[in-house]
């Protein structure tokens, strides 16, 4: 929440003038939730893109030294007490998956408040267009690597899964592509075939050269919009369960799934090496990106959740946007 605070400081003194006479206000993320303090008449709708909670307990489970998961699972049981206060003060709340939804209802005091909504994430299909999977043993990993659970999959797949690949397959390149990385996922490059590409302007171009698409997350909540954008650009995807969370994809039909280092290295190699499995996956997860991710009838059902809050029973084709 502390990383939040200046853009709470910078918003807090626009607020009154920008909210009085709106149909809805809408809060992105956990972290702006207190703005609610500065509420003036009209419905608050709050979208937790992930849980803190979910996410903090998460971290709990692989860190190495005692005191830091003592820490991290006291952060757990704080944020999981600040979301249910941010729901139950919300007119209405969005999640990305039903695991999210499930979670917030578990520790919820007041059972009559309403459930949290269900949007999920997309990807622009239109922008990702896939390309016949290239035979060279290239692998990507995409994703802001400022970000915990990015720098922890990174680091977690780059030193335990990656030696496991190259012991098989001692050719095998990485390329680890994303925002803002930290100096430890900046030493990945050091380790033989890795590299680390930071702020690249778009990201097609390291799905269109690699082989196979991994989410290596051993951290998360809501959902992994990488893991969209490599089934949208006809990528094979290996991740871990929690990589994969709240989309709904059947392993061996879509996805590959492991958990465990030799069973996500196991994968990542049998992609590498099998042509037909590759381009099987690659195609059912591009039709599974079109027919259940495209952004438009998603964020079209999204709009049409903020008019009814607005504007309940309304007729949206009369409503003014």
């Amino acid at each position: 929440m502390r990383a939040f605070a200046p853009y709470r400081q910078a918003l807090l003194p626009q607020l009154t003038r920008v909210t009085e006479g709106s149909d809805v206000v809408l809060v992105e993320y956990a972290g702006l939730a207190p703005l609610l303090g500065a509420r003036g008449s009209g419905p608050w709708l709050l979208t937790l893109h992930n849980l803190p909670s979910r996410m903090a307990a998460q971290r709990a489970a692989v860190l190495p030294h005692r005191r830091q998961r003592w820490l991290s699972r006291r952060d757990a049981h704080l944020a999981a007490e600040f979301e249910r206060d941010a729901v139950a003060d919300f007119d209405a709340t969005v999640v990305c998956t039903a695991a999210d939804a499930a979670a917030l209802a578990s520790g919820r005091h007041d059972d009559a408040a309403a459930a949290p909504l269900v949007v999920p994430n997309g990807v622009d299909v239109g922008r990702f267009q896939p390309t016949p999977v290239p035979a060279a043993p290239r692998v990507v990993f995409t994703g802001a690597l400022d970000t915990t659970p990015n720098a922890d999959g990174a680091l977690w797949f780059c030193q335990s899964v990656l030696p496991l690949v190259r012991a098989e397959l001692p050719g095998v390149q990485v390329d680890l592509v994303g925002a803002r990385p930290g100096t430890d996922v900046l030493a990945l490059g050091a380790l033989p075939g890795v590299s680390v590409h930071p702020d690249v302007a778009t990201v097609e171009p390291f799905l269109a050269a690699g082989r196979v698409a991994v989410v290596p997350m051993r951290i998360g909540s809501g959902s992994r919009l990488k893991a969209l954008e490599a089934l949208a650009a006809g990528r094979p995807v290996v991740g871990t369960s929690i990589g994969l969370e709240g989309l709904d994809l059947r392993p061996g039909h879509e996805v590959l799934v492991a958990d465990q280092q030799a069973d996500f290295a196991a994968a990542v190699v049998r992609l590498l090496g099998d042509d037909a499995l590759a381009a099987r996956l690659a195609s059912a997860g591009r039709s599974v990106a079109c027919a259940r991710f495209d952004w438009t009838p998603i964020a079209t059902a999204f709009a049409q959740s903020v008019i009814d809050l607005a504007h309940p029973g309304a007729d949206p084709s009369r409503v003014r946007a």
